[in-house]
């Protein structure tokens, strides 16, 4: 399991009630060696930094995805694929 701050180098801590593991299907994640398959733990918290994994429900489905922001605009991106998805900007 990852660490809040996603470097991997210690143990997650973190509130049972906030933690919540998703088993991974399909390879869009595959550049950050997550493959089809896995289970992803994430804890719930506050906005993520640009560079952070996060899961994100995008039309009622669960996707894992890399948080970035550019020119002031939110984006999730593949890591398979070179172009990023433009994502709105709402309440977290």
């Amino acid at each position: 399991m990852l660490c809040h701050c996603g470097c991997g180098d210690h143990p997650l801590q973190a509130n049972p009630e906030h933690v919540l593991p998703l088993r991974v299907v399909g390879d869009s994640m595959i550049g950050k060696f997550i493959c089809d398959g896995d289970i992803a733990v994430f804890e719930h918290g506050p906005e993520p930094r640009p560079g952070q994994i996060v899961a994100a429900l995008i039309d009622r489905k669960n996707t894992l995805k890399t948080f970035l922001v550019k020119n002031g605009k939110l984006f999730l991106k593949r890591r398979t694929q070179s172009i990023p998805i433009s994502f709105p900007q709402r309440n977290w």
